[in-house]
């Protein structure tokens, strides 16, 4: 029997995402002002090319700042994507329920005692603060890793078929 579910988490914007967009935009303007000034009219076609592709890479920038993350879990295997700016795709964690040691809440005292700086962290939550932030304990790329991810509880009962004992 094949159990599927997915579900796509949008990250959060915080303080730093907010500074780099700030400093783009900043910069962008600065430096664009900067090329227009030094092209004068007798440039001013390649000048306003300059702008076009800055304000394009400050585009990129600021977009790139859009964060999903897509949880796939199909007959115990989770994979776990990066979704940026609903363009590219980057895959941060694939792996078999099966091999988790532990899933519990974060805010659980089972995370306190089992987060150490040893461990290999994987972020893909909304936000560290959310109230449905999870994380389980594993292997992945033959390192011993904690990731972090928001389950609805369709995701965690499909988990819990295939691994029990790391619910206890």
């Amino acid at each position: 029997m094949d159990l599927f579910t997915e579900r796509i988490i949008e990250k959060k914007k915080d303080y730093k995402d907010y500074l780099i967009i700030l400093g783009t935009i900043i910069i962008s303007f600065i430096v664009a002002f900067l090329i227009i000034s030094i092209a004068g009219p007798l440039y001013f076609g390649v000048g306003l090319a300059f702008v076009a592709a800055i304000a394009y890479a400050g585009y990129i920038i600021i977009t790139g700042r859009n964060i999903e993350y897509e949880y796939s879990l199909t007959s115990g295997d989770l994979e776990i994507t990066k979704i940026i700016s609903r363009r590219k795709r980057k895959r941060v964690f694939f792996g078999s329920c099966r091999q988790f040691e532990m899933l519990d809440k974060v805010s659980s005292e089972r995370h306190k005692l089992s987060v150490n700086s040893e461990i290999s962290k994987i972020y893909a939550v909304s936000s560290m603060n959310s109230k449905d932030a999870h994380f389980f304990v594993t292997h992945y790329n033959s390192n011993k890793v904690i990731v972090y991810f928001e389950p609805d509880s369709e995701l965690l009962s499909i988990i819990k078929t295939f691994n029990r004992k790391a619910f206890s």
